[in-house]
């Protein structure tokens, strides 16, 4: 049956089965194997199955070829597109990847790739970018902030400017300018900001009334009895500093960063010149 063909003669009969059958009369179907040829299609025994997408099954006439997950088309040789999952196990060779926070899926199975939204990094985009305290997060990378501001860190989208400083814009650049001598403003001022910046006459409280002259003299005699006391130059250049401010009413801020220098005067030099100041305005301690 099935197609044999018999010889032999009487008493010495045979049955010679096609491809695809066994038995002494042909009347079993062979189990099903894999074949690279696309043309093989079962009727043999032999089906169109990749031996490492496809597991072969059934028997001849009858064969199948089911497809590991993330393949499929004819043989299984066909790669599926790749789908998300929050499963972190998932490493794409199914066809499903471990891909969170927004991350877009890309490629194929066994190859499969996830593309983060700006703030994340990572193979599956799993990690939060995390910006310093100096630092703020422009939608793709973490830049500095500007001097007399800083940021909560992580991805903060911008600075806080200090105390007596105001937001400031000159073309596309952003700082944190300091107010008018005397002018006091507490800390708050976002960097970078909107539109063209704070105007400082907007934002900004007026200098204190001056003590008059006859209150002044007094002051400065005061002064100048504490400071014959002090014999460190340095230390007598900051009482005196504190001292003249609150003679005349003005606001005294503190300041302070972290530099590397050969000694103090360096340091100091250092300081003026990245703070944009003069020397005379201020006493150093280093």
């Amino acid at each position: 049956i099935n197609g044999g063909t018999v010889g032999g003669s009487a008493g010495s009969c045979t049955c010679t089965c096609k491809p695809g059958y066994e038995g002494s009369g042909c009347e079993t179907a062979s189990a099903c194997t894999a074949s690279s040829n696309s043309t093989k299609d079962g009727s043999d025994g032999t089906l169109h199955c990749s031996a490492q997408y496809g597991t072969i099954g059934g028997t001849t006439g009858s064969c199948t070829c089911t497809c590991k997950a993330g393949y499929g088309g004819n043989g299984c040789e066909t790669v599926g597109a790749c789908s998300a999952s929050s499963n972190s196990t998932k490493d794409g060779s199914d066809g499903i990847f471990y891909c969170i926070n927004g991350g877009t899926v890309g490629g194929s199975a066994g190859s499969c790739e996830c593309t983060c939204k700006p703030e994340y990094e990572g193979k599956s985009c799993q990690t939060a970018k995390s910006c310093t305290t100096e630092q703020y997060f422009d939608g793709s990378a973490c830049q500095a902030c500007p001097i007399f501001s800083s940021s909560t860190g992580g991805t903060s989208t911008s600075c806080t400017c200090a105390a007596n400083t105001f937001a400031s814009k000159s073309g596309n650049t952003w700082s944190c300018a300091n107010y008018t001598v005397g002018a006091t403003k507490a800390a708050g001022s976002v960097v970078p900001g909107t539109g063209g910046g704070e105007k400082e006459k907007d934002v900004c409280t007026a200098s204190p009334t001056p003590p008059t002259e006859t209150e002044k003299e007094k002051a400065e005699k005061t002064r100048d009895a504490m400071l014959s006391g002090i014999k460190d130059e340095k230390m007598k250049k900051k009482a005196k500093l504190l001292a003249d401010a609150a003679t005349t009413g003005k606001k005294v801020r503190k300041m302070s960063a972290k530099l590397t220098a050969p000694d103090e005067d360096t340091a100091c030099s250092d300081y003026y010149a990245k703070a944009g100041l003069s020397s005379s305005l201020g006493a150093c301690i280093a």
